[in-house]
């Protein structure tokens, strides 16, 4: 009689309270040895972690899909592959995502023409300068990519500076994988890295069967994660306002990164455009904004075109609460307003013809 009361009580409570809750069909994510992490495939999964429910759909592939993506292109497609973090992931149901709002936008816009556009978000929670580069070098390639577009978190230089020391390096230095070895023992957060204290948790085959025991080890974990945040190296963190020397070098290492990248891409003929991805407390004055402009300078200088998001979306978001456009409790992540206002910035982008991305428009000029 007891358990049940705590067992009912404890559902109550976490449903009621709790900032996230035990995802539906267990984990979401995997360990890959080149890639460090990967969406588990073939899954439907609900997550709660920011307050308000939203799915996560995978493919076989492991890819935002609700379809297996064929590697042989059809000769009538354009093929368009998204690459990011969760904020391109989307964390948000997935009509509202902006992969799916810009693909969707494409084909409106070219109506009647014999291309089609099939827009392929992989997008990859807690993915950084690296692990972009590694899953297109050995797998997006593969699929006759017509277009690439990635896109920069402003977490993404302190992630690449958790991932660096356990990369796997070839003869010629180049990182040929990211095994998963600190996946257990590390947070990862926009503004660093931190080591996870050794506290108390209890195995997943309990908490995944109890909600009392789910609800007692959160309390443990959120404690734990508190007590590792304290000890953050922030020495990676280009969100500060000002830059100490260990803070460029980590900023010029994920720009040899990005730079390799679009190199690659060239060399394989494959267009490319990226885009930054601006977090909320940068329209406060709170963090940095000039992540953009070194965004901006490193890409163009490749002669590849760059969307300044930040810039794109500072007459909106300047002066909005932050639950305008992105989560109360994550103003790192967009909402459904912020995706939307996003995918309206990037659609614009790729449509403008002097960015040279696309095949030409119904009744209009060459946008090659």
């Amino acid at each position: 009689m007891t358990a049940t009361v705590l067992e009912l009580g404890s559902k109550l409570f976490a449903r009621k309270y709790l900032l996230y809750s035990r995802p539906a069909f267990g984990n979401v994510l995997m360990d890959h040895a080149v890639l460090h992490h990967v969406w588990i495939p073939s899954r439907l999964t609900t997550i709660n972690d920011r307050g308000v429910p939203y799915t996560v759909i995978t493919n076989s592939q492991g890819w935002n899909e609700t379809y297996d993506v064929s590697r042989e292109k059809p000769a009538d497609i354009f093929r368009v592959f998204y690459v990011g973090d969760s904020n391109t992931q989307g964390v948000v149901m997935p009509e509202h995502k902006m992969v799916e709002l810009v693909e969707n936008g494409l084909n409106a816009e070219y109506q009647g023409k014999p291309a089609h556009f099939e827009v392929i978000n992989t997008g990859t929670s807690s993915y950084s300068f690296v692990l972009y580069h590694l899953l297109i070098k050995t797998v997006l390639l593969d699929y006759s990519p017509d277009l690439i577009v990635l896109n920069i978190d402003m977490s993404d230089v302190a992630n690449d500076a958790g991932y660096r020391p356990y990369a796997v390096r070839d003869s010629a230095h180049e990182i040929v994988a990211v095994p998963p070895a600190m996946a257990p023992r590390y947070i990862m957060t926009a503004e660093g890295t931190a080591r996870i204290c050794n506290t108390f948790a209890l195995p997943h085959w309990l908490t995944d069967h109890s909600d009392f025991l789910f609800l007692l080890d959160t309390t443990f974990r959120n404690a734990r994660i508190k007590l590792s945040l304290r000890d953050l190296d922030r020495r990676a963190n280009w969100l500060a306002l000002e830059w100490p020397p260990e803070t460029v070098a980590s900023i010029n290492e994920s720009m040899a990164t990005r730079v390799s990248t679009l190199r690659l891409l060239k060399s394989h003929g494959v267009r490319a455009m990226v885009a930054s991805v601006p977090h909320y407390e940068q329209f406060t004055g709170r963090q940095s904004p000039r992540p953009h402009q070194v965004l901006r300078e490193v890409v163009e200088r490749e002669g590849v075109p760059f969307l300044d998001s930040y810039a794109a979306l500072k007459p909106k978001i300047v002066g909005s609460q932050v639950t305008g456009y992105y989560w109360k409790t994550d103003s790192t992540h967009f909402n459904i307003a912020g995706n939307r206002i996003w995918a309206d910035a990037q659609l614009a982008f790729l449509l403008d013809p002097r960015n040279g991305l696309l095949p030409p428009l119904p009744g209009g000029g060459d946008q090659h």
